[in-house]
């Protein structure tokens, strides 16, 4: 009996795959997002939700972006590889039905980025998008896998200020979405 435990301390130690996307915000901003819920799925966690914030959760397995969003109110702290992906893909869905659906985005403040500038600053420019919160570079936002199965680490203070960004559910005029392209 003894080596089982032995094979099983061993087993719960070893290191998981590293993701450099997974980002988990810590407990201080998911006080100040989790009155705009309640959100109905965390749109983007690891396989097993070991960084999700909701009860239901999409991974990379299962992903958002073969969802479909509409009618939810969803949180979304996405991938920074898939940041115009996940975007695109949630315009697209409050489009289909905008008076239903919904998201909280935590987003890196990256002005220059094709994201920024083709999909965010249009969607804040026509009022589909609110900025609800400025985070200043230096601030202690995210925790990630710590290489042992299940724990995390802090990620320490970002090199870029964080935005929350906020689609309220609302039916945008059609001038909204052609300053967007979509």
């Amino acid at each position: 009996m003894g080596r089982f435990y032995d094979l099983l301390k061993v087993w719960s130690r070893r290191e998981a795959p590293r993701d450099l996307d997974d980002r988990m915000v810590k407990d201080w901003l998911w006080d100040k997002i989790r009155p705009l819920g309640p959100f109905a799925v965390d749109a983007c966690c690891d396989e097993v939700g070991g960084n999700c914030r909701c009860f239901l959760w999409w991974s990379k397995e299962d992903s958002c972006l073969m969802k479909q969003w509409r009618g939810l109110n969803v949180y979304c702290n996405p991938p920074f590889s898939l940041l115009w992906e996940i975007l695109t893909h949630f315009l697209r869905e409050k489009r289909a039905a905008p008076n239903t659906t919904s998201a909280v985005f935590v987003l890196p403040f990256w002005p220059t980025e094709r994201f920024w500038l083709e999909l965010v600053v249009p969607a804040v420019e026509a009022g589909l998008f609110v900025i609800l919160e400025h985070i200043p570079v230096d601030t202690d936002v995210f925790t990630s896998p710590n290489g042992v199965r299940g724990s995390r680490k802090d990620c320490g203070p970002t090199r870029w200020p964080v935005v929350l960004v906020a689609c309220p559910v609302a039916a945008p005029k059609e001038k909204a979405w052609k300053k967007i392209g979509l």
